[in-house]
């Protein structure tokens, strides 16, 4: 098992976590829950998310994570960081929402790596 797998192993309850606690959901965060579902459902299936052409990747996976921070009640910022795309997010409005949130950002890291 590598990296992005236990990352995956880690993120999926997260996202549940976000879809629990963000509550009454806007057309952006459904989208943006969809982009890591999509993400998450190709590491699975044994695939990297940046082998699928047409897939959410990059910029999107940006949006995302920004999308549900916002959701979140904080804050995302994405850099790039050597070969990688860094994640980083600021305290949400609980607990779960800030653990969730750095789970998924890690997981945006591991797939933005080719390496």
């Amino acid at each position: 098992m590598n990296d992005l797998q236990r990352a995956a192993i880690r993120a999926r309850p997260a996202l549940a976590v976000l879809s629990a606690e963000i509550g009454e959901q806007s057309p952006d965060t459904s989208r943006a829950l969809a982009i890591i579902e999509h993400m998450l459902d190709d590491i699975e299936a044994g695939q990297h998310p940046l082998d699928r052409p047409r897939r959410d990747r990059g910029d999107r996976w940006q949006w995302a994570i920004k999308t549900l921070a916002v959701a979140s009640g904080t804050t995302a910022h994405c850099s790039p960081k050597y070969e990688y795309m860094r994640v980083d997010t600021r305290q949400a409005r609980s607990d779960a929402l800030t653990v969730a949130l750095d789970d998924i950002g890690c997981l945006i890291e591991l797939a933005s790596d080719r390496g």
